[in-house]
């Protein structure tokens, strides 16, 4: 469907990640910082996020792998990994602001350390176990699927201009589908499951229908449980703040740049600290026009597919 995310495989997701670095450092490079340690701040939480995408994709895949044999395990393996390439999506091309991306991906990476650990520590003749665990897997892997599925509608964007044009505050919209669930006392102090379903009956009410497909309660773990809240309450905030479809800073990207080459940059990052701010701050920046050039000429894949 048209107004769907495109869904990125593995590797479109590490070029797509490539490509969201290259466009934070260039920004960066054009503020004026008042130090060197803040701007080697920001470059370093900003490459942080790009190895964050890239390993928890590498985990999920050698998670694949190593239990590709294993007639038990494969299959949750296989759940796990379709969750990570699900929720890598979502950050990657629907969070514009780069500190909440970050702290998405982070939770992302914990709640995938996280499942990947018990997956490795599953005693495959504990059925009880493995049932569980494999309903886990699928109920993750579903609910991210949907967000993906529906983050985009014509119905939720109608139902933007409606909020709008009566002048609902979010805090408004959020009680009012708070006492609709029965669920009393302030928002902030409902469990975060309750909160999910809160937010999952305002993004139900918008046209773009229910994202938690099933119950919360085998949702085991805080770090899981953090991953959908948080998703859940980025869509809920679309809805309430725009009329139209989100239109992400990544998608000319995509359209525009199909990858990245190169490992010019990381050698820059060792460059000693005898050279001046200036100098080094002057090569980092060429460094990314370059990379850019190179990009531009290798531009085919993921533009196809979002012209698809």
């Amino acid at each position: 469907m048209a107004n769907q995310l495109p869904i990125l495989n593995d590797e479109q997701l590490r070029r797509l990640a490539r490509i969201i670095w290259i466009q934070e450092v260039e920004a960066i490079n054009n503020i004026k910082f008042t130090s060197e340690p803040e701007l080697a701040k920001y470059l370093r939480d900003s490459k942080a996020a790009y190895d964050t995408v890239v390993g928890i994709l590498d985990a999920g895949g050698a998670l694949e792998d190593k239990f590709k044999d294993d007639e038990t395990r494969a299959p949750i393996a296989h759940d796990i990994f379709s969750y990570i390439v699900y929720a890598a999506n979502m950050a990657l091309q629907t969070v514009q602001n780069y500190t909440l991306r970050m702290n998405y991906v982070d939770k992302i990476s914990k709640h995938a350390t996280e499942i990947i650990n018990a997956l490795d520590e599953l005693d495959p003749n504990n059925l009880t176990n493995v049932r569980r665990m494999a309903d886990e897997a699928v109920q993750y892997r579903n609910a991210m699927l949907e967000f993906t599925r529906k983050h985009q509608s014509i119905a939720s964007r109608n139902f933007s201009k409606w909020l709008k044009e009566t002048g609902v505050k979010f805090e408004d919209l959020v009680q009012r589908y708070q006492v609709k669930l029965g669920l009393n006392g302030q928002f902030e102090n409902l469990e975060d499951a309750e909160k999910i379903l809160v937010y999952n009956e305002i993004i139900n009410a918008s046209g773009r229908g229910n994202v938690i497909v099933n119950s919360l309660s085998t949702f085991a773990g805080y770090a899981g449980i953090a991953v959908i809240l948080f998703t859940a309450g980025m869509m809920v905030w679309d809805i309430f703040s725009s009329e139209h479809i989100l239109q992400t800073a990544t998608h000319d990207a995509i359209v525009t740049v199909a990858s990245v080459g190169g490992a010019s940059l990381e050698k820059l990052w060792e460059l000693p600290c005898r050279l001046s701010w200036l100098v080094r701050r002057h090569l980092l920046y060429s460094c990314w026009r370059l990379e850019y050039l190179v990009a531009l000429l290798e531009l085919l894949s993921l533009g196809h597919l979002l012209a698809s």
